[in-house]
Parts: C-alpha cells; structure tokens; sequence
C-alpha cells in the first residue's frame, strides 16, 4: 500500500521531456493524517508565519477602536448573544485576539469554550481560584502545571508542565482541565498576554514512563482549542526513548496550526535548556535548574497573590454599602494591585540579571544616559525636574516599574517611588563612573611602574661589554649562555632572576 505522497510521470509524444507531479493518495478512512502531510497543506507564508511565532519575531497586529468594536457587532452577531457576563465586551475580545479577528473561527471557539465551561464548573464565566475543589488546589499546589510568573523574550507568557511531578499525583482528568482552564484564563487577562499568545513548555525530563493507554495529553490538546488563549509555540522537552510514544501521541493529534509551532528538544537538563534559549526562552525563569532541581518559591507566591486577590474584591463587593468616597479608595487599590506579569517593556526593581536583560530596562538606561550631563549640572531643585521628564518619556514608552510583593506577585509603584529610582540610578551611574576612572588610572600607573623597572634592567644587560678573547666556556655561566643571550631583552617578570644570574656570573668573570 502506497503511504505517502507519489511522483507520476507523465509523457507526451511531441516534447521529449518528462514532466512529474506530486500526487497525494487517498488516506482510508479512520486513518490519522501522517504529521508530514499535514505540514505539506500549509503555503509558504504561513510556514513563514509559524517560524516566526516559534522564535518570538512576528509583528503584532495594529489594533484601533473602531475595528475592534466593528469585529465585536459582527461576532455577537455570529453568536446571537444576549448580555450576560460571560459575553461582555473584555471577554469577547479575548477570542478575537486568540483567531486573530477571524469572525468564524472566534464564534466556534466561544462555543467550544462554553460548553467546556459547563461540564467542568456548571457554568461560562471566567474560572475563579474559589471554584477549584480541594483535588484541583492540591494539584495546583504540587507544580506540575505553572503558570511562570515572568515572561519570555518577546514578553509572552509560559505554562509549563514538569512531568517528572506527574507521576507522583493521581488526579482526575476532570481536575486536569479545570487547572489548566484557571491558568490559562489567568495568563489571558492580562492584554500584552492576548496579542503576544502562550509559550507551552512540556519538560518530561526524569518522566520515567508513559503508558500509552492514557489519553488525557489528547484532551489537553483540545482544551487549548477551546480557551480563550492563542498558542504561539509549543516544546517538548525529553531524556528517554520512553517518552517517545508521548511525543508520537502529541504530533499525530495536533491541528496543522499548532503542529507547525511545535519542537522536540531531546537531552539532558543543560542542553534542553540550552535549546529553550535558542527560541528566546531564558533558562532563568525556569522553575528547574540545570542539575534537575525544582523550585516552587515562585509558584507558590504566585498562588497565594491570586487567592489575595479575589479575596480582596469579594470584600469590595461585600463593603458596597460604605461611604462612596471610602469605596472609589479600596476599588483603586484593588484596580492597582491586579494580576499582573511583567512584560518586555517593564523594569523590575531589585537585583538579578535577568531583570536587567529586557527591552524596557535598555531603554531606561538609553534615557539615564542621554539626561546625565543635564543631571549633574542641574542645582538639587532641578534635578526632580529631570527625573519628571524621564518618567513621562518611559510612560510614553509602556514601561512601568515594578516591584515584587511580600506575598507574591508584582505591584506597579507609584511615581513618586519611579522619581526615586530615577534619582538612585543616576547616582549609581555617577559612583560607577568615579570608579571606573580610579581603577583606570591605578591600572595605568602600574603598566608604568612596571614599564620603568623592565626598561632599568634592559639598559643594564646593555651596558654589558665582554671582550671577545674571553668567550671561552665558563663554568660559573649558564649552561644556556650564549652570545646571543647578552643583548637578550628582560619580556617580562619571569627573565628578571636569569638576567640577574647572567649579572652575577659576568661579574665574577670580571673579577
């Protein structure tokens, strides 16, 4: 039987040419269409497209106002919905985004994601953490499936599953789904997270076996055609041919969309992390070190911030009947300390390389720079005025400082505290500098010094004068000793005790 794609020749009687088409045979019903022939259907463009997505280089999409609400008329439309909460505007765009405005594809998903919805919670709104039972917390809890709290190179977002602390659960598959349904509609609120799309990350390094009876990956699969999430890339991560019918499992069962967005990286932790990197994955924001152990610091306080959270609000709601003026303050506190994850032009406060490897912490060093000089020469009253001017500029830019909660999470600080920062790094600039010029100068004075002291003991190999008659072998010489070492240059440190040998030896020839 013919498995794949075929070459048949063709002949005409005029040309003496062959000419070959690509001809596809029919699959049997029931059949699953092969990886590479749902690869073939994709045009160049997008393949394109979708190595772009893997890589985190594509475009985002210019959004304006009115083509927003235009797509939003034509998907209620679609939908014939009626007001609800589930069918507000800030959800509704969430599938737009996910189809990239495609009308058809949004209404589907909407569908899928309320029927979805209903089995697992009983109702379509937003997943809460108070609807997850006592089984789903605990697997929450375990870190099997996280929602990492910082973002990768393009400021996408990334779940991740750590196989190797599946097998130690043994869970539902209904509780599977309604984690992960929690932490994708999580990662979906935050709006950079909506047009950037999710970086799914299966690490199923130290995952001794599969059992190929499970099919819960599968359902996985289609969960995430469902959410209101776009899945940018995904990676699958492995150390043993074990995990092989895993993977063989999770390709055949991709769409053709997400099947092109996907890579295999096999090897140890080192170099699976490595290979993570090299799609603009920093191995820094991994709860797993290269050594294979986990860390769930961040996670938790992850966990505990969201919980906060909505505990927070539920008190808003149950303080309604306070004075407005004593709401309109908790309701902008709440509204300032949402979820949050730092995206790419966000600066974060605090200490660590990673934080200072972003796009928005670059350009907030470009901007100390270009207003240094203007800085220094201002008197001290005129220097809050630089530091104004320096905050507007990133606020014109979409950076926001942030700094990490006592419980977990982010907060955005207000901008009085972003004034300070500006005012602490132009001081640390100012400091840096000082000691960059004082170890210039000591390294100088030193090459100097030592230039002196090599440059003492070659005018005294020069000032040497042997008779000619007297080049006979001595035995108090160096055996090395040669006419040729006596206009030898001292190179470096280590020649001064030979010249010093060949001086001595010399003098008592004298002598």
């Amino acid at each position: 039987m013919i498995e794949g794609p075929v070459l048949l020749q063709s002949s005409n009687n005029m040309m003496t040419h062959h000419h070959f088409r690509l001809v596809t045979p029919p699959r049997e019903a029931g059949r699953q269409t092969p990886p590479s022939l749902k690869i073939n259907d994709l045009s160049m463009k997008e393949r394109e497209m979708a190595l772009q997505d893997l890589h985190g280089v594509s475009d985002i999409p210019n959004e304006d106002e009115v083509s927003i609400q235009n797509a939003l008329r034509e998907l209620r439309g679609e939908l014939d919905l009626q007001d609800s909460v589930a069918a507000d505007d800030e959800e509704l765009v969430k599938f737009l985004r996910a189809d990239s405005f495609d009308i058809l594809k949004a209404a589907a998903r909407f569908n899928r994601f309320s029927a979805f919805q209903r089995k697992l919670f009983g109702k379509q709104d937003r997943t809460k953490y108070s609807d997850l039972t006592d089984e789903d917390v605990k697997f929450l809890q375990s870190g099997f499936m996280q929602l990492l709290p910082q973002r990768d190179r393009a400021g996408r977002a990334i779940i991740m599953c750590l196989g190797s602390l599946k097998q130690q659960l043994k869970t539902s598959l209904e509780s599977d789904l309604r984690c992960l349904s929690f932490l994708a509609s999580k990662a979906a609120e935050d709006e950079d997270t909506q047009k950037r799309g999710v970086v799914v990350i299966y690490y199923a390094l130290a995952q001794k076996a599969y059992d190929g009876r499970n099919n819960r990956p599968v359902q996985w699969l289609k969960a995430f055609e469902a959410l209101p999430t776009r899945v940018v890339a995904t990676h699958f991560c492995y150390d043993n041919s074990a995990m092989k019918p895993l993977l063989n499992l999770l390709s055949n069962h991709m769409d053709t969309k997400m099947l092109c967005r996907f890579r295999s990286h096999s090897g140890q932790h080192a170099e699976c992390q490595y290979s993570l990197m090299s799609f603009g994955i920093p191995k820094e924001c991994l709860p797993i070190d290269a050594f294979g152990q986990v860390d769930l610091t961040n996670h938790q306080m992850l966990l505990t911030t969201i919980e906060l959270e909505e505990q927070q609000k539920e008190n808003q709601l149950l303080n309604a009947s306070m004075a407005p003026t004593q709401l309109m303050a908790q309701v902008a506190t709440i509204a300032g300390e949402k979820f949050l994850i730092p995206g790419q032009m966000d600066i974060i406060l605090g200490r660590g390389q990673h934080a200072k490897n972003t796009p928005g912490h670059s350009c907030f060093t470009q901007l100390l720079e270009a207003h240094q000089g203007r800085y220094e020469s201002a008197e001290k009253s005129q220097k809050t005025r630089v530091a104004d001017t320096i905050l507007k500029e990133l606020n014109l830019y979409g950076c926001r400082f942030l700094k990490p909660r006592v419980e977990g999470g982010w907060l955005e600080v207000s901008d009085d505290a972003g004034r300070e920062k500006i005012n602490h790094a132009f001081r640390n600039l100012r400091s840096n500098a000082k000691k960059a010029t004082s170890t210039s100068r000591a390294s100088s004075q030193s090459s100097s010094s030592s230039r002196s002291k090599k440059r003492a003991l070659n005018d005294i190999v020069d000032s040497w004068s042997v008779p000619s008659d007297t080049l006979a072998p001595i035995p108090l010489l160096p055996s090395s000793y040669s006419p040729a070492t006596k206009k030898r240059r001292v190179n470096d440190d280590s020649d001064s005790g030979f010249a010093l040998d060949l001086l001595l030896s010399t003098e008592a020839f004298a002598l």
